[in-house]
């Protein structure tokens, strides 16, 4: 305890003396209680616990990092809190339900009122006596039921500013007319249709929507005519291929999907243009498929119409092998065809020695070669094999035991990342390896042949790599030196940002771009509003919502925060400071 100074003591006594009042301290902390009763919507039971929080004058915080006390509330309803805090420091109650039925994070503000967010609230002011609330009542969860005109993949249910909250999707391969949404935050939101997950393929426009507590909203929508590829798969004698793996790829774009029971596939809302599609059985999802040889097609896709292109699958080539373990470790198959090209690959593990069964399926008939490597070993083995349209050939056992080739060099100017051989005519990895400091590489686990060199480097600007990969023939070549690699694909650029909400930090904050195709994505701002923000140098708008324990009510809530600018985001300067101001949403 700090002594009092002796014409401090002097002062006091002679105020005593004369029958005077000693002036008081001024009080650092008062103590505030906080009385009322907490009930959940629609049922009339208590809620399980009320929480202080103290707002700061310096930051926007997250409520967790607020709370200063909590209690229980009572059988009752009704409950009782203390807080102790500097005298006329801004408060709020924030009430949890306790159920997953109702909203768990309401807020409480100056005279009962309530919200998601204390944004959207005036504070209470903490003087040191008792401060009665009127009857808080937690509202229920809603639920959004979601019905389009035609049947779609996807629904998605947005934010007014036009970012997601949460997607629902029909299975894999399949649409559907009705989508549901549960445990939706009341509020107001958007319902847009896709025609597949994804941010670009909208099926329409987006339908506006208040979700009521404790009730179900049904909205619905017209759907756009879609551009549709479809068709059936079938067999030589006609019966449907169930599980089989098709592709519709135009440029950098590829949308998959799998046959049904019924042999059928279905494209919507793919943009005009011609595709390649490919129809792979062995990326399928059955052991029938895996007998079928992958074959492709181009297609031509108009607006509004839909193409049929039907694929009747030849039963390709099929070899099984036994391959002798001489211990734990990794063995792999790989089938090269009589002009090089490497066709498939197929590996087996075990633990200790012993065999075991591998298989390639959905060849085309013709002779390969089967190049066994043990690679922990360095030993491989080759076996050549006559494989025959629709019939299994067996390679009998087969055991590494000849010594691995090793090629080895340096990639120029790398001090990290890795180089790969891959299959000539293919991009299956036979071997790799990493590169080191010095940027020596060495791969230690081919067998005589041809291949084709890549690496995979990371740096400040993306991934670097080769247009074209360098071919090498080994054990011709035992030694190469591999150039310096280019950039191949550009990474985001980072920014490192502040956020600011009416001129203060804002803490748990995210930023993305409005259309949410990724194009703007960011961490988590801390409590000096500084996050990263990565964008991909193409001209967006900017979104701010709250991530989970935000201050707007959570993950799934939805408010976002009104961004005051910039508008409109065409280079890396303009996401410097983000500064926000006002609550959207409610």
């Amino acid at each position: 305890m700090r002594r009092r100074s002796r014409l401090a003591l002097a002062l006091t006594t002679a105020l005593v003396a004369a029958g005077l009042a000693v002036p008081a301290a001024a009080a650092t902390t008062v103590t505030t209680s906080f009385t009322g009763t907490a009930v959940l919507q629609g049922t009339g039971a208590h809620a399980s616990r009320v929480e202080v929080l103290v707002a700061s004058s310096t930051a926007h915080l997250a409520p967790d990092t607020m709370v200063v006390s909590s209690e229980w509330v009572n059988s009752d309803g009704t409950f009782y809190v203390d807080a102790e805090t500097a005298p006329g420091a801004k408060v709020y109650l924030r009430v949890h339900s306790g159920t997953s039925e109702h909203v768990d994070e309401l807020v409480v503000g100056a005279d009962g009122a309530t919200a998601l967010s204390y944004l959207q609230l005036a504070p209470i002011v903490a003087d040191g006596g008792t401060v009665t609330l009127p009857t808080t009542r937690v509202p229920g969860y809603a639920t959004v039921r979601y019905t389009a005109s035609r049947a779609v993949a996807c629904a998605r249910l947005l934010r007014l500013d036009g970012s997601l909250v949460s997607e629902e999707c029909s299975s894999y391969g399949t649409t559907s007319t009705t989508f549901t949404f549960t445990q939706v935050v009341p509020g107001r939101y958007k319902v847009q249709p896709r025609w597949w997950t994804g941010a670009t393929n909208a099926a329409g426009s987006a339908v506006s929507l208040t979700a009521a507590p404790g009730t179900t909203t049904r909205v619905s929508s017209t759907v756009s005519t879609p551009a549709v590829l479809a068709g059936t798969v079938t067999n030589a004698s006609g019966k449907a291929v169930p599980g089989v793996a098709v592709y519709a790829v135009r440029g950098d774009s590829v949308t998959s999907t799998m046959t049904s029971t019924k042999g059928r596939y279905e494209f919507r809302g793919l943009k005009a243009g011609t595709y390649e599609v490919e129809y792979s059985g062995a990326s399928g999802s059955s052991t029938t498929a895996a007998r079928y040889r992958t074959t492709s097609t181009t297609a031509k896709v108009s607006s509004g119409t839909t193409r049929t292109v039907n694929r009747t699958l030849a039963v390709g080539a099929s070899i099984k092998a036994t391959v002798a373990h001489a211990g734990t470790g990794l063995i792999s198959v790989t089938a090269v065809d009589a002009s090089g090209k490497t066709v498939g690959q197929t590996s087996s593990y075990r633990t200790g020695a012993g065999e075991e069964k591998v298989t390639l399926q959905g060849l085309p008939k013709g002779t390969y070669t089967l190049a066994v490597v043990d690679e922990g070993r360095h030993r491989y083995v080759t076996k050549t094999v006559k494989a025959k349209t629709g019939a299994w050939v067996s390679a009998g056992t087969l055991k590494p035991a000849k010594r691995t080739v090793t090629l080895t060099g340096a990639v120029a100017g790398a001090t990290s990342g890795s180089v790969m051989a891959l299959g000539p005519g293919s991009r299956i990895q036979v071997d790799g390896s990493d590169i080191s400091t010095t940027g020596r590489y060495e791969l230690t686990n081919l067998v005589p042949g041809t291949y084709d060199v890549d690496v995979v480097v990371f740096g400040s600007r993306g991934m670097y790599g080769y247009r074209t990969p360098r071919t090498v023939t080994v054990p011709a070549t035992k030694t190469l030196a591999l150039p310096r690699p280019v950039l191949v694909i550009e990474s985001p650029t980072r920014v490192s940002a502040t956020v600011t909400y009416q001129g203060l930090p804002i803490e748990r904050v995210e930023l993305s771009d409005t259309t949410n195709r990724g194009a703007l994505v960011s961490e988590s701002s801390n409590a000096q509003g500084k996050l990263n923000v990565y964008w991909e140098r193409t001209p967006v708008t900017v979104s701010a919502t709250g991530g989970w324990d935000s201050l707007l009510g959570g993950h799934l809530s939805p408010l976002y925060l009104k961004v005051v600018s910039p508008t409109s985001v065409s280079s890396a300067a303009d996401l410097k400071t983000i500064s926000l101001s006002g609550v959207g949403g409610a």
